[in-house]
């Protein structure tokens, strides 16, 4: 059980690399839509809409 709970606790919720820009309060991200196949889009977010987003 811990094992399985260690992979995990030490994840970030975002990585660097998915992180394309960060302006103010504005966020700029990376990511993939497997709805259209897979394809890579970048999405827009406000700082007050990210935050519950990422919460775990």
């Amino acid at each position: 059980m811990v094992g399985y709970q260690a992979r995990y606790t030490h994840r970030i919720a975002i990585s660097k690399s998915r992180l394309v820009s960060l302006d103010g309060d504005r966020i700029k991200l990376r990511c993939k839509d497997y709805l259209e196949g897979r394809r890579h889009k970048t999405l827009h977010f406000e700082g007050a809409e990210f935050i519950p987003r990422i919460k775990v």
